[in-house]
């Protein structure tokens, strides 16, 4: 908006155009078209003009400038419809004025309570390398340390060249022959020596005749060999068993086993006998009638593992 008046002082004008208004109780807008060239002028009781509108458009309020200055409100205008209207807060508002004086400073008020401490600072820069500074006394000499390890024996260094042969030194003279001293006495007896050593064996007898046979002994009982019972038993995972058991009435003498897997490569002789003894398994009946084999293999969850147990067997 643009301002038009710098106060409103006639406050009687504004009130004698809504007297005007309320007057003629007009129930719509009632509008006025002057004739070409000429405005619209509202006059007072003296005849004089209250407010004017020229042809022009231009708009006068002739008792404004010489209204007593009491006014406290602005009059603006907006330039989009020329409508009058009261200016909005800091509108016309005068230029600064100087700044006054500084008045004299208050008293200091109360520390204020201390506030949490703020989120620490970057680290700053490093600053220069200051001057080196003089050098101290001496202190005094700290206890001696302890003798330390001795070292290792350094390696033996090289045989010196011999150095030459002194020349041989003149032969002394023959010292005189001095006189016989007199006879000692006689020493006690010496102690009994150890013995000596025992002599070797001496040579070998002639043998003696020989003796008359024995007259011969009973003749035994004869004996029965059991056949060999066989047993073969495939196992799975890494365990194999298997048991040879003797006939009812017969004992076993021995036994032994065989194993084998059909793995290819090394896998085939990873094959580890952990049993292979006479036993008294309860598939043979209690008693010592068995042989058995236990066989592992560390292939885990293999099937190729297949094992034997064999018994000799007698009455």
């Amino acid at each position: 908006m643009n301002l038009v008046t710098s106060f409103f002082h006639s406050r009687w004008l504004a009130g004698g155009i809504m007297a005007l208004a309320a007057s003629a109780a007009w129930s719509a807008d009632t509008s006025f078209k002057p004739a070409a060239g000429s405005g619209f002028v509202i006059k007072g009781q003296a005849n004089q003009d209250l407010f004017r509108v020229q042809g022009t458009g231009e708009t006068y309020a002739p008792p404004l400038p010489s209204a007593p200055a009491t006014g406290t409100e602005q009059l603006c205008m907006d330039p989009a419809t020329g409508r009058l209207l009261r200016c909005a807060a800091g509108i016309g508002t005068g230029d600064t004025g100087p700044a006054g004086p500084v008045g004299p400073q208050g008293a200091v008020g109360p520390i204020g309570a201390t506030g949490p401490i703020g989120p620490a600072g970057p680290t700053g820069a490093v600053g220069p390398t200051g001057a080196a500074g003089p050098i101290g006394t001496t202190g005094p000499a700290g206890p001696a340390g302890p003798t330390g390890a001795a070292g290792p024996v350094g390696a033996t260094g090289p045989i010196g060249t011999t150095g030459p042969v002194g020349p041989a030194g003149p032969a002394g003279p023959t010292g005189a022959t001095g006189a016989v001293g007199p006879a000692g006495a006689t020493g006690a007896t010496g102690s009994v020596g150890p013995a000596g050593p025992t002599g070797n064996p001496g040579a070998t007898g002639v043998q003696g005749p020989v003796g008359p046979v024995g007259p011969a002994g009973p003749t035994g009982a004869t004996g029965a060999i059991a056949a060999v019972h066989t047993v073969e038993a495939s196992g799975t995972g890494e365990l194999c068993q298997a048991v040879a058991c003797c006939s009812a009435g017969e004992q076993v003498l021995g036994g032994g086993h065989s194993a084998s897997s059909t793995q290819p490569g090394n896998a085939a002789f990873d094959v580890r006998v952990s049993v292979s003894a006479p036993g008294t398994p309860a598939s043979c009946g209690g008693g010592a009638r068995g042989w058995s084999v236990q066989v592992l293999n560390s292939f885990k969850g293999d099937t190729s593992l297949t094992c034997k147990a064999y018994a000799i067997c007698a009455p």
